[in-house]
């Protein structure tokens, strides 16, 4: 199944499940404002969502002179697939995580410390590919 059917799903059957339980609470008129908070926290999530996971990481943005190898490793998987390039952001963190994040290819990719120091560059071309093209 294409992955926009199943967000679409999810955010349906969330939907559906946020008015029920308002419904339930205290009728027809908490079941309106249910639908109306439910659709302002979908429209908050799908146009901020990735910006507060980036800021919830603490990451930061760089460029090729500030960590050549990420953004690099990043620049050459973008241009192989074709793809935009996206900003690539830092986490300083020692957990081993690479994601991306954002409504299209082109929004952001990141990759903590922990996995730079783990992986070499084939394996974090692996993980980091895998994040972009999931976009």
């Amino acid at each position: 199944m294409n992955n926009i059917i199943k967000i679409f799903f999810l955010i349906t059957v969330f939907t559906v499940v946020f008015v029920f339980i308002g419904g339930i609470i205290s009728g027809n008129q908490s079941a309106v404002t249910a639908f109306f908070i439910a659709a302002g926290m979908i429209f908050y999530s799908y146009w901020f969502g990735s910006e507060n996971v980036l800021k919830r990481y603490r990451a930061k943005e760089i460029n090729a002179e500030d960590n050549s190898r990420l953004y690099n490793i990043v620049k050459r998987l973008t241009e192989n697939i074709n793809l935009p390039m996206p900003r690539v952001y830092f986490v300083n963190n020692k957990t081993p995580n690479a994601f991306a994040t954002g409504r299209s290819p082109n929004h952001a990719a990141a990759a903590a410390a922990g996995i730079l120091s783990l992986f070499n560059d084939e394996e974090l071309s692996g993980v980091t590919g895998h994040g972009i093209s999931s976009c």
